[in-house]
């Protein structure tokens, strides 16, 4: 259906604009008179494909920002203040830019008739599908505050996790990151000039020092090597990224990967249970709710599992027996779902079973923070062993002979 550009006043001399969806001009004018407003002009709204694309790329809201106005929207609506007004009014108080014109639009497309899960469907990269079919479900129900409460809660919860994986990875990350900026600082600058006391000494060099040279003369030399090196990584990332074959590939071997593999896992299995659960217990057909949670569990080899679990459940399979006989998904989990429909209780045991995951996540997020710091006192040692083998006991070998 056609966007429509309005520009319109009220009795009392207003000025209005906006935009509407309508089949015609006649359609708008219409519903100006139903509106009671005065109709000035109006004009179909046309945008080309690439400025569409480019306006998809550039909105950026903060899931910190969308969770604000989640429990603001939720509390006004909850207040009874008229939905075209609780958006404008966040529309101006929300310190997201790109939020504001988000909301705004939204405000003049509900304005002009439009559902507000419609108008959300319209921002993808802000409102994913999971957000939309669960601000529909409530507009159906009349529990949109609910909802827009517990979806404020989903993203907080989501925020928090990503918030606490990332911030315990800080500190080793950072020690990584010195450690490897020391060792090639000491290359460059401190042991060719160590080295060459060695070396015009005319003794011969041990083998840890001649490793010592060849690094060191390696890092002098060919350091270009690593830099190119680098940008083809990225660049062959990011290429695969772009393609639905090499974003599987990379999402398996992030699963696969030691330690860190187990919490990716766990992740995705709790916002897998928990999207479901809700979708199921606002009413969301089975079939749909795992269409829409395939979308947003963010891995592509689980989002090729659950479409294929949605094809066996609309073939009549349940779904623990769609489910079972994967190796990503524990039985433990396929286990719990059985007992869930068999009592009718599926969205409760799938809350449990989230729970249980995260709990699982918090665990070995800290397991492994555990883990690396001892790692990278062993570095430390090592790094200082070689350093004393490969230089210092040279020198002091040389100068034992005078």
């Amino acid at each position: 259906m056609p966007t429509f550009l309005y520009t319109a006043r009220t009795r009392s001399g207003d000025p209005m604009t906006g935009t509407v969806e309508a089949p015609t001009e006649v359609v708008v004018q219409e519903m100006m008179r139903e509106r009671d407003l005065i109709l000035l002009s109006v004009k179909e709204a046309r945008q080309t494909f690439s400025l569409q694309q480019l306006n998809l790329l550039v909105q950026h809201v903060r899931t910190k920002d969308l969770v604000v106005f989640s429990r603001q929207l939720a509390v006004l609506i909850s207040a009874t203040v008229p939905i075209v007004r609780a958006l404008r009014i966040l529309a101006k108080q929300t310190e997201s830019k790109s939020l504001q014109e988000i909301v705004a639009g939204i405000a003049n497309e509900v304005d002009g008739g439009s559902r507000l899960s419609t108008a959300m469907h319209r921002n993808p990269r802000v409102f994913d599908d999971f957000f939309v079919y669960m601000i529909r479900a409530g507009e159906t129900t009349g529990r949109l505050d609910e909802v827009l409460e517990y979806l404020a809660d989903q993203k907080e919860q989501d925020y928090q996790l990503y918030s606490r994986v990332v911030s315990s990875m800080i500190y080793p990350a950072f020690i990584v990151v010195v450690l490897i900026v020391i060792f090639v600082f000491m290359m460059i600058s401190v042991v060719p000039k160590l080295l060459d006391v060695v070396a015009s000494s005319g003794a011969e060099l041990p083998a840890v020092t001649r490793m010592l040279v060849m690094v060191s003369d390696f890092f002098q030399g060919y350091w270009w090597t690593l830099v190119l090196g680098g940008i083809v990584l990225a660049v062959t990332y990011f290429v695969l990224r772009g393609r639905s074959w090499g974003k599987r590939l990379l999402d398996q071997s992030k699963l696969h990967i030691p330690v860190i593999g187990n919490i990716f896992r766990h992740i995705y299995l709790a916002r897998m249970s928990r999207s479901l659960a809700n979708l199921l217990a606002s009413g969301v057909p089975v079939n749909r709710s795992i269409e829409i949670v395939s979308d947003v569990v963010g891995n592509a080899v689980y989002k090729d599992i659950l479409r294929r679990v949605q094809l066996d459940v609309e073939s009549g399979r349940s779904l623990s027996d769609s489910l079972s006989g994967n190796s990503y998904i524990p039985p433990m989990m396929t286990q719990m779902i059985d007992v869930g429909e068999e009592t009718g209780r599926i969205d409760q045991i799938l809350l449990k079973v989230s729970e249980f995951y995260l709990s699982q996540v918090h665990s070995l997020t800290r397991a492994l923070v555990s883990l690396v710091e001892p790692v990278i006192i062993i570095l430390l040692g090592a790094g200082a062993l070689l350093l004393v083998a490969g230089i210092l006991m040279p020198i002091y070998s040389v100068t034992a002979q005078f």
